[in-house]
C-alpha cells in the first residue's frame, strides 16, 4: 500500500467493528459471514499502518445500519465498537450536493460515490467493492486496495 493515509468503506466498518468487540461472529454473523478471523487480522493490519484513517459520515452511517443498530436482536457491544473505532478515525464531511454531481454517482450512490472524494495521491481506499474499487482507480492509479484481492493472496501462501 504506497499511500500513508486510507479511507474505509463501510462494509470494512461493519468487519473492524465486529471483529474487534466479538471476533467469534466473525463468519458467522450475517453481515460478515465472508470473512475469517484472519482476514478481520489482515483489514486491521491495513489500518494500523496507516498514518491516518478517514471515514465519511455516509459510511459510517450505513456501517451503523448494517450492525442493524435499532433491532432488537443487535448485540450491545457492536454500539461500542462502532463508537470506539468513530473516536479513533478523522471523519470528513462531503456536501451531498457536491457528491451527486460526481458521474459516479448514479451507479454507485451517495454513499460510495462520496467515498471517492477521499481519494488523493496520499490517501488509499480500502474495499471489497470492485466498482468503488475501479472508480478510484480511475480518479489515481493507486487510489485504492481491493481487500479481496489480498485475502485471496493471503489464503494461497
Amino acid at each position: 500500500m504506497a499511500a500513508s493515509e486510507v479511507a474505509i468503506d463501510a462494509n470494512l466498518l461493519v468487519l473492524l467493528t465486529i471483529g474487534a468487540v466479538r471476533p467469534d461472529l466473525v463468519g458467522r454473523h450475517k453481515r460478515v459471514r465472508a470473512y475469517t478471523v484472519e482476514d478481520y487480522e489482515v483489514v486491521l493490519e491495513l489500518v494500523n499502518a496507516a498514518n491516518r484513517v478517514w471515514v465519511t459520515p455516509n459510511a459510517l452511517a450505513e456501517a451503523s445500519n448494517l450492525l442493524g443498530f435499532g433491532r432488537r436482536n443487535t448485540p450491545p457491544e457492536f454500539a461500542m465498537g462502532l463508537r470506539q473505532l468513530v473516536e479513533s478515525v478523522l471523519e470528513i464531511y462531503v456536501p451531498s450536493e457536491q457528491v451527486a454531481d460526481r458521474a459516479e454517482f448514479g451507479r454507485l450512490g451517495l454513499n460510495d460515490a462520496a467515498l471517492l472524494e477521499l481519494v488523493t495521491p496520499e490517501r488509499s481506499l480500502l474495499t471489497m467493492d470492485a466498482k468503488l474499487y475501479v472508480a478510484a482507480l480511475a480518479i489515481d492509479p493507486g487510489g485504492a486496495v481491493n481487500v479481496a484481492h489480498l485475502l485471496r493472496r493471503n489464503k494461497e501462501t
